[in-house]
This record gives structure tokens, C-alpha cells and sequence, in this order.
């Protein structure tokens, strides 16, 4: 069953691992330090239940006792199926969770013991507008080219940097435009999703009043020698 849930992880470029079950999605981020759990978009509704757990799991600890807490050893334990939904989810994960940590503690050896561990607690939880989370397959970065950059977009946030810019490890410069608001990021998602070569004559000079024209919320950024 383990392998099974393993075929249907999927990895990010962020170093986080994603789990979609019956229209809820949990992602594991960095190390398994942190679990986000969603609600996916539905036609019609308009909040979503967003809850977060961390885990209180400590990369690069030399204690054996750790290994508990390591999102492939909780996965296993919880046992997920893709008919699970968000609430299944919230339930096998926060239960897994809680037997990982007594499992830490019974199995430490030595001092300084992490009793702090249970005081972790359980699942963090609040609404949301819908609009503020990624559709299914919309949790992945999309990224493309106009004639002279690369634009990287997420549901959430956009990218791209001037062809002038200076990225040598000493002292480096760069400009660039990003989104204004995280639903300028999703417009743009949606329009490029659907046009993967819309901007592919466009120069970066001219991307400003490209976003301005399709109504796509921007600011500049950028970064000088300190």
C-alpha cells in the first residue's frame, strides 16, 4: 500500500511533496517539517477550509528517535487512499502525527528529551476565499518564454527578471516584475495556462503594458549593491 501511495506523491521544485485525494490536496513541505492541507475548488462555493500542522520534526538531528516523524514514516502510518477527502485526510494524517511524536519520545535514549513534542498540538484551521487556492493541477509552476526572458507563474505569485540583470556571485544586480496581489498571479495563471505562447513575441521592455492591458495587477522590483 506504501508504494502505491508513493506512485501518487508528487514532487515540486520547492523540496515539498504533494498528496490529492477526493477534492482536498496535501502538501508536506520542506523535510516534512510542515503539513498544509486544502480544500479544492468547487463551482459554487466560496470558502475553502485551509488547516496547517507542524510537525515540531527536526532535520539533520542525530537521535534515531527522530526517524519516526519523517513524512514518509507518518504517510505510512496514516495510510492515505485516493478516496479520501479533507476531512478523512485531516483525521488519518492528525492521527498518524500524534503516534509519531509519543513514538520519538518512547524511543529516545539519553538526555534532553523532547517532551516539548506533545505540546505540538493538532491541526490549525480557517477559511479562505476560494479565489486563494489552487485548483487541482494548478499547484504547479507554469513557465514561459517571451523574446528576450522566461516568466515563471504560480497560482500565487509571478516572476520575471530582466535580460540585464546581473546574477555573477559578487555583488549581483537584477530587476524585474512580479505580481501586485495573489489574484493578479492567478489571472495571469489561468490566461497563460490556456495561451502557453502568449507572450512569446512580447520583449521584456514591453511586458509592463502587456500585464497593464490584460488588466493583470504588477510592480517592479529589484535589488542594488549593498
Amino acid at each position: 500500500m506504501m508504494r502505491q501511495l508513493l506512485e501518487k506523491l508528487e514532487k515540486r521544485d520547492n523540496d515539498t511533496v504533494v498528496f490529492t485525494g477526493a477534492g482536498a490536496r496535501l502538501t508536506i513541505g520542506y523535510h516534512g517539517a510542515d503539513y498544509t492541507l486544502e480544500e479544492l475548488p468547487v463551482k459554487g462555493k466560496r470558502q475553502l477550509r485551509v488547516a496547517e500542522l507542524g510537525t515540531g520534526y527536526r532535520g539533520g538531528q542525530m537521535a534515531r528517535a527522530w526517524d519516526a516523524l519523517l513524512w514518509q514514516n507518518v504517510l505510512a502510518q496514516a495510510k492515505l487512499a485516493d478516496k479520501d477527502g479533507y476531512d478523512a485526510m485531516k483525521d488519518k494524517v492528525g492521527k498518524a502525527m500524534a503516534e509519531a511524536r509519543g513514538a520519538v519520545i518512547a524511543k529516545w535514549q539519553g538526555d534532553n528529551r523532547p517532551d516539548w513534542l506533545q505540546q505540538q498540538g493538532g491541526w490549525r484551521e480557517k477559511t479562505v476565499p476560494a479565489g486563494r487556492v489552487a485548483p487541482e493541477g494548478g499547484d504547479t509552476a507554469i513557465v514561459v518564454d517571451g523574446k528576450d526572458f522566461s516568466l515563471k507563474v504560480t497560482w500565487k505569485s509571478f516572476r520575471a527578471y530582466s535580460p540585464d540583470s546581473d546574477f555573477q556571485q559578487s555583488d549581483p544586480y537584477y530587476s524585474g516584475i512580479v505580481e501586485k496581489t495573489a489574484s493578479a498571479a492567478a489571472k495571469l495563471f489561468k490566461l497563460l495556462q490556456a495561451q502557453p505562447t502568449a507572450l512569446k513575441g512580447v520583449a521584456y521592455k514591453d511586458l509592463g503594458a502587456w500585464l497593464d492591458d490584460h488588466k493583470v495587477a504588477r510592480r517592479g522590483t529589484f535589488s542594488t549593491w549593498s
